[in-house]
């Protein structure tokens, strides 16, 4: 067919540059959709170029991030065979032996009719009081207690965020966000016309003093930030810290988009208790349990309680009656807890055998984080260092995918230790520190 025809002579020709040197490792591919464009291609031929390079091994695709060119041995042949699938650390999920039988219970009670009948029917925001209730059990700590009143159902984390920032902001609305942050936090604010204003950082979290500077040049409407095991820096906001920030947002009248995903970790406390009436926390099951779960909640002040209701629900952000039911179960019946407690025990686990495989380079990171911050050494770039990783079999990410400011990352990468099995996490981290002994010239391919 000659649509098939054309995407594969697209792909051929960008594989050309490769071999010439036109396009580096590193090197990121434009959106698929202005890729389209430039080409004057459909924008599924463009999707077909697009996986046809990865087919190939001579791009890698970071979910939510982009396209990269990897690192390309010269001596294969013109259509090579798929890949080997790398490993991944690179997207931060964790896989733990027994979970999934523990958690068909969660969907026992739907093998009869009269109760699939009821779960698969639509669920609202407000789900119903004892679903508020034991949502509200993760958020329980002797300083704070959820009110499970205030309690919203969302589709997942980053559902919970889009609807926040609907709620309080408007495009054209400026937000300040950790200089470094979620990558996809970038694209929800995009999309609605938000101005992402980027604030510094040190050991103690966000910089109350840099954030005071921007809002004097002109006033945040709100702020979105990670108290506890910051993605991508694992930095958590000490008690002192929280407590300055929560003087300056009440005395500015800013709100706070809070996400504490990662918290549970640490068993970190939200920052809402320093500030409940201005604060929507954010909280999924995706770390906790599972990330294809489609389940999560926020902690919403009562007068933006309307507000956030409409907009999970013009923007389609709430979660499904099946995912209602089954993580609600999940968190009554003990399965969760029991999760985050082996989670946290293996997060420690691993963050030693990162210590130890590098402990000749400079790492940022937490005891008890899934994934930790890595500066390289002089001789290599960041997106070419991630390049000939994912030529020798690993999938990594470099600083650039979450710098707020294009241009401004610092040469480091970012690596997920939770997704690996105990193998595949010790081969993976003596390939990256194999290579950072290494320089980018000498460089040589298997």
């Amino acid at each position: 067919m000659p649509g098939e025809r054309n995407y594969i002579q697209i792909a051929d020709a960008i594989t050309s540059d490769v071999r010439h040197g036109i396009l580096q490792p590193g090197d990121q591919l434009p959106p698929q959709r202005e890729f389209a464009y430039d080409q004057k291609i459909a924008s599924s031929t463009a999707s077909r170029v697009y996986a046809e390079l990865v087919r190939r091994g001579i791009a890698i695709g970071e979910v939510g991030r982009g396209t990269f060119i990897r690192a390309f041995n010269h001596q294969a042949p013109e259509l090579g065979e798929p890949v080997k699938e790398p490993i991944n650390m690179q997207l931060n999920f964790s896989v733990l032996s027994g979970q999934a039988a523990d958690m068909t219970s969660g969907f026992q009670h739907l093998l009869r009719a009269d109760v699939l009948e009821k779960t698969v029917m639509p669920v609202g925001a407000e789900g119903d009081y004892m679903g508020r209730k034991v949502a509200a059990s993760l958020l329980n700590f002797d300083e704070w207690q959820a009110n499970p009143d205030d309690i919203l159902f969302t589709g997942g984390g980053r559902q919970g965020v889009a609807a926040a920032m609907t709620s309080v902001a408007s495009p054209g609305d400026r937000i300040g966000i950790e200089y470094m942050t979620y990558p996809v936090i970038k694209g929800i604010a995009a999309r609605m016309g938000l101005t992402l204003v980027p604030i510094e950082m040190d050991e103690h979290g966000l910089s109350v003093s840099s954030l005071i500077r921007e809002d004097r040049k002109a006033p945040l409407k709100a702020i979105y930030f990670q108290p506890t095991l910051h993605n991508p820096l694992g930095v958590s906001m000490t008690r002192e810290r929280q407590e300055e920030l929560a003087d300056y947002i009440k005395s500015q009248n800013i709100y706070v988009i809070e996400d504490v995903v990662y918290a549970f970790l640490a068993k970190g406390r939200p920052f809402a208790r320093f500030a409940p009436e201005h604060t929507i926390t954010v909280e999924s099951l995706s770390k906790r349990l599972s990330p294809g779960l489609n389940f999560g909640f926020s902690v919403c002040p009562e007068y933006l309680r309307e507000k956030y209701i409409a907009s999970l629900r013009t923007g389609g952000w709430t979660t499904s009656g099946i995912s209602y039911s089954a993580c609600i179960r999940w968190i009554s019946e003990g399965i969760v807890s029991k999760y985050e407690h082996e989670r946290r025990k293996q997060a420690r686990e691993r963050q030693k055998i990162v210590k130890d495989i590098l402990k000749d380079f400079r790492i940022e990171t937490d005891p008890v984080s899934y994934h930790f911050w890595m500066y390289l050494p002089d001789g290599w770039r960041a997106e070419s260092f991630c390049a000939a990783a994912a030529d020798r079999g690993v999938a990594i990410s470099p600083a650039s995918v979450f710098t707020v400011t294009p241009g401004s990352s610092p040469n480091a990468i970012r690596v997920a230790i939770a997704p690996p099995s105990d193998e595949e996490l010790i081969r993976g981290l003596k390939i990256i520190r194999n290579l950072a002994m290494t320089n980018e010239n000498s460089f040589s391919f298997e």
